[in-house]
């Protein structure tokens, strides 16, 4: 292999950066080149060689360094084949995915076909089952970390009052639940546990007399009804309106929206993308393909595509029970 090209695919995560940077190894006799805009961006744009200029210069923000998109190519008729004629006409022998769960179907479809592909998991909501985590998941809990901090000391300083945050998750809440228990908060709204809003209030009045105050996390994908799917911000308006009627209390809320996304990626995430980055590389050249790079029990290692399973992915069994005998999850 002479040529490896890199797409990112689907949302925006921080630390994808990284694993540009990893891809690069003086000691390697490969290029690599990245196309912008995702899957369409293939077919669209010319590739873009990386150098170690252009990733020093990115791998500590969460700017891309080649733009990702939410691509429509791969569902098209004969829209694989596409893709594969242009890399190909673009003098290139494999392809490295950085995308979710969409993206990896994407990339399995490409490498079904007969061109090597290997997928690194990219995004912020940690929902790809199968594996144990997807970059930037930690950067965002440490972001959502930082703003509810600050969001502590005011309500201490103005005590008595009831807050609610709104956080990305889709209908995976595995955001919501980390950031919650990292964070202090006091009560946690998930996608995966259907609200009794009887016992909630309940709960919301017993603490109330007890705490200065009170903090609480709402995953996006938290819906009370089929009028909100995941992506539709404000859930938390229409969850809040109803506690609020029942309590006599008001609710102030946050909705964190699209600034969770941006922000410099945290040390695991930069760390763990640069090694899948490396990892990606040294395995097409090696003449694996067909693979994600994914942590598994605590070990960075290759899964085969078709071994992972797009379903939706559990919750971490100890944080739930953490979160509900702490009264977080009711």
């Amino acid at each position: 292999m002479k040529n490896i090209a890199v797409i990112t695919s689907g949302g925006d995560a921080p630390g994808i950066n990284s694993v540009f940077s990893g891809m690069l190894n003086t000691a390697r006799n490969v290029k690599i080149w990245g196309y912008n805009g995702g899957f369409d961006g293939i077919l669209s744009n010319m590739p873009k060689l990386i150098n170690n200029l252009h990733t020093e210069e990115f791998v500590t923000d969460s700017k891309l360094l080649f733009q990702t998109a939410r691509s429509k190519t791969p569902q098209m008729k004969n829209g694989i084949e596409k893709i594969v004629n242009k890399l190909k006409k673009d003098k290139m022998d494999a392809l490295v995915v950085c995308g979710g769960d969409g993206s990896s179907k994407a990339a399995k479809l490409i490498d079904d076909f007969g061109f090597p592909v290997m997928v690194i998991p990219m995004t912020i909501d940690n929902d790809i089952d199968g594996i144990d985590y997807t970059i930037g998941h930690d950067s965002v809990i440490n972001k959502i970390k930082d703003i509810i901090n600050d969001l502590h000391k005011t309500a201490h300083n103005m005590p008595n009052r009831i807050f609610m945050v709104e956080v990305f998750g889709g209908n995976h809440g595995s955001i919501a639940l980390s950031s919650a228990i990292a964070s202090g908060s006091n009560m946690v709204f998930l996608p995966e546990y259907k609200l009794n809003l009887d016992k909630i209030c309940d709960e919301i009045q017993k603490q109330i007399t007890q705490k200065e105050y009170l903090i609480i996390i709402c995953s996006e994908g938290a819906y009370l009804s089929d009028e909100y799917s995941s992506g539709n911000q404000g859930i938390s308006f229409e969850i809040g309106k109803l506690i609020s009627e029942k309590i006599n209390e008001r609710i102030r809320y946050s909705i964190l929206g699209y600034f969770q996304r941006g922000g410099s990626p945290s040390s695991y995430d930069s760390i763990i993308g640069t090694k899948s980055g490396n990892l990606a590389i040294d395995s097409l050249l090696s003449g694996k393909h067909g693979y994600m790079i994914g942590i598994k029990n605590s070990d960075l290692s290759l899964i085969k595509l078709d071994k992972i399973n797009l379903k939706k992915k559990e919750l971490d069994k100890d944080l739930v029970l953490i979160a509900k005998n702490k009264k977080i999850l009711v």
